[in-house]
């Protein structure tokens, strides 16, 4: 928006040849918006670091479809807003609003074939009903924004003679092309392709957030022009039956005639009883009919008081102008009532004492399980936990109490979304199955030990089977930190990645370029000794952990903690110790010989960096903001006082 008004504006200037305040508008907003932008860097920084690692900067794998410096494109895609729902921005259940929505029980069609079939609980179902019928997977409801301002926007588009229209029209559509993503692929595909950062960005239909600038600026800045007087009665009328005629038309055509705008089935319906269906119909037909009612009384409650006033009673042509500025002042003050009183009152739809919980309730999902106390009972400072009660990379619930084998992000390290889709959902899977078939839980115990070889080197010791028994434990987890006999050195991201399946990890180590010095850092068999050669987490922090560890020679240590290569520092004994990357995701290091603490902090310089910036940048806007408050004064008191006349 900013970049459309600046061009919009540039064109203005050219035309006219002011170029001074074209000049010093740019400058002042180039510096002032740079250092208010400056203030976040301790934020932006870091992101622009982290981001490249994660799912929004792409995979290394080769994979069809896959996009290298962004997120896949269907994956994007899949909450993109349909052509066919657009009108939510004026009649909000046009497609039913939200995915569970809430109906009234004693006239829904739904709740009363469920009390005909002997349901339960009918009054918490009413507020759960599968409503929405579009093309998104789900939604907590439309992009609404608000029927007057649709109105106003068209009536805008009209009679708004200045430049700022087209830039907010063109932003506009710019917005709905975005929105609509994959129902429009070749305009998204470019943007994918052309727009800084687009392609990191999750859910193309909130680019419809623009909308909530564009269609009331227009709107309420002509309806301002015509409390002013801007427009004469002919000019208006012209405008105004065009604007009246496409939003109330439209609206009186669905009160009308619904089954004009669709069948009122949706996706979410497929596996329900027909009759369920036919109800659920006839419950979003009745949403879709009073929506588009409420619309359209709307619409022509704004057109009755605009032509009130422009239509003044008077004897004189003088008295006539001055009972129509009162008209015109108290019709945009009751448009306006009207408007917010109409997105207060859908807002509430979406937003309601229903939405809000209790301290109590909320940590309810929290609540510690027997489960939990036992595995807390183990005092070793880190081991991971697998929690099958649970969806393990949709819930974050079991990393309340535990550091977790999953969780949910959808910005997570790509690397690991990776290890997930290639290893740890087979693995579970596995996991599954051997529950399902063995005899008992010690034979499932034993076929972790070459079952799960990548969630035994995540150091997953417990495994959560039921929240109110005991879990299931593996032995078979490599622990904290482990050293390993060789090395297996993978050519390239596909290679390294399919090694994992391929080799011993408790023994070897798979890496993706060739360590310096490798015939130190391998010990012949001969001078292996394990007993001898052992290595420790002594404490744990998420920011700082501490190892303890004797080698009889240089070995190469693998830790079970995520690689990450920006902001993780290791130190030796207080000297520098090199991080590398080992078993696609896991960190790993060289250790000298001897008997050694490594030490390991979590010290991003993108975060000390950002965070100087941003200290600077703050103490700059403050400085400004207290010279615009005393340079004014300053150059008032220095005035020279005015010449009085002789």
């Amino acid at each position: 928006m900013v970049l459309l008004y600046a061009v919009v504006e540039l064109v203005h200037t050219i035309r006219t040849k002011a170029w001074k305040p074209f000049l010093v508008a740019s400058a002042l907003l180039l510096v002032l918006g740079g250092a208010g932008i400056a203030t976040n860097v301790n934020k932006l920084l870091p992101l622009a670091k982290y981001t490249p690692q994660t799912m929004r900067g792409g995979s290394e794998l080769s994979k069809e479809g896959a996009n290298a410096s962004g997120l896949d494109l269907d994956y994007a895609t899949a909450w993109s807003y349909g052509w066919e729902e657009l009108p939510n921005l004026m009649i909000p259940d046009f497609n039913g609003g939200a995915s569970a929505g809430a109906v009234n029980p004693e006239k829904s069609q739904t709740i009363k074939l469920l009390r005909r079939a002997g349901q339960k609980n009918l009054k918490e179902t009413a507020k759960q009903l599968p409503l929405y019928w579009g093309p998104q997977p789900f939604t907590a409801g439309p992009m609404y924004m608000g029927v007057i301002s649709v109105f106003l926007f068209v009536l805008g588009l009209g009679l708004y003679r200045g430049r700022e229209k087209w830039w907010l029209l063109v932003a506009t559509l710019l917005a709905v092309l975005m929105a609509v993503g994959s129902h429009f692929m070749a305009f998204t595909a470019f943007c994918f392709k052309v727009l800084p950062l687009y392609n990191k960005f999750r859910t193309v239909s909130m680019a419809l957030v623009v909308l909530q600038v564009t269609l009331p600026v227009l709107g309420f800045v002509t309806l301002d022009r015509i409390v002013r007087g801007a427009y004469d009665r002919a000019h208006f009328l012209k405008a105004f039956w065009w604007a009246l005629g496409i939003t109330g038309g439209f609206a009186l055509l669905c009160v009308l005639t619904p089954s004009l705008f669709g069948t009122f089935e949706g996706p979410s319906d497929s596996g329900m009883q027909d009759v369920l269906v036919e109800a659920l119909v006839q419950d979003r037909i009745a949403l879709f009919r009073a929506d588009s009612l409420m619309a359209l009384g709307l619409i022509v409650a704004s057109a009755l008081l605009l032509l009130w006033a422009y239509f003044p009673k008077g004897q004189t042509e003088h008295a006539r102008e001055v009972a129509g500025f009162g008209r015109k002042w108290a019709a945009a003050l009751c448009i306006c009532v009207l408007s917010a009183a109409n997105l207060f009152i859908v807002g509430k739809r979406y937003l309601n004492a229903d939405h809000f919980t209790t301290p109590k309730d909320f940590g309810k999902p929290f609540a510690e399980r027997p489960v939990d106390q036992i595995i807390k009972a183990d005092k070793d400072p880190q081991y991971r936990v697998l929690d099958l009660t649970v969806n393990v990379f949709n819930s974050s619930v079991p990393s309340y109490h535990h550091k977790s084998v999953g969780g949910y992000s959808p910005a997570k390290l790509q690397r690991y979304q990776d290890l997930i889709e290639h290893y740890l959902t087979r693995e579970i899977n596995g996991l599954y199955g051997q529950l399902n078939a063995a005899d008992s839980l010690e034979a499932v115990e034993a076929w972790m030990a070459t079952g799960t070889p990548v969630l035994n080197a995540l150091n997953t010791r417990y495994v959560v089977l039921d929240g109110n028994y005991p879990p299931l434990v593996n032995e078979a987890a490599l622990g904290a930190a482990w050293f390993v006999d060789s090395v297996v050195v993978a050519s390239g991201p596909d290679e390294e990645i399919a090694l994992l399946g391929a080799v011993d990890l408790r023994r070897q180590a798979v890496v993706s370029s060739v360590i310096p010095s490798s015939s130190s850092v391998i010990p012949s068999e001969a001078s292996v000794s394990p007993a001898a050669d052992v290595i420790t987490l002594t404490s744990y922090a998420p920011n700082e952990l501490h190892y303890r560890y004797t080698a009889s020679t240089d070995r190469l240590a693998v830790f079970s903690e995520i690689y990450y290569p920006n902001g993780w520092h290791a130190t030796v004994d207080g000297e520098p110790l090199e991080l590398i990357r080992a078993n696609w995701t896991l960190r790993a290091a060289l250790l000298p010989a001897g008997s050694h603490e490594v030490v390991m902090t979590f010290l991003p310089d993108s975060y000390r960096i950002g965070a100087t910036v941003s200290r600077v940048a703050s103490l700059t806007l403050l400085l400004l903001l207290v010279a615009a408050l005393v340079l004014p004064l300053t150059l008032r008191r220095n005035a020279p006082a005015p010449q009085k006349e002789l």
